[in-house]
């Protein structure tokens, strides 16, 4: 793990606290896949659009046989090639709590310690080894100084 947090925001906003993260740009409805690591190096969140949806994997190196926890339904394009779209995974300050973010408002938030996340669209095919809770902003705090 990072000895260092690195803190986002300025003036009197409230800061994101982030133990990493990572930000691409992204063409809504255009096939990408971009991942990013936990700093403790033991999960992975992907974000991939398959041409028309977007979906969040998280993954557990250490989970028995396939690593894929679940996956959250994050987007459906209904807009070919929306452009100027920016996402982003961000680690919370344990490593253990990831949140997507696109276009700076959260879509996805999943706690790898307790296996416990929601989305904003609510859709999450795979509910059986995770516990699955209606949206609500509030997990956003424990990124929050």
């Amino acid at each position: 793990m990072q000895d260092k947090l690195i803190k986002l925001g300025r003036g009197n906003m409230s800061q994101l606290i982030v133990s990493g993260f990572k930000t691409e740009s992204i063409c809504m409805g255009s096939k990408l896949r971009f991942g990013s690591e936990s700093p403790i190096g033991r999960y992975e969140a992907i974000f991939e659009d398959d041409g028309s949806t977007g979906y969040l994997y998280l993954m557990d190196s250490e989970k028995e046989g396939n690593p894929i926890i679940t996956a959250f339904g994050i987007y459906q394009s209904d807009y070919p090639d929306d452009e100027n779209v920016t996402a982003s995974i961000l680690w919370g300050e344990d490593a253990t709590k990831v949140a997507l973010l696109i276009n700076g408002v959260a879509q996805a938030y999943f706690d790898f310690s307790v296996y416990r996340g929601t989305c904003k669209t609510e859709y999450c095919p795979v509910k059986t080894n995770i516990d699955f809770y209606d949206w609500d902003e509030q997990f956003m705090e424990h990124f929050l100084e």
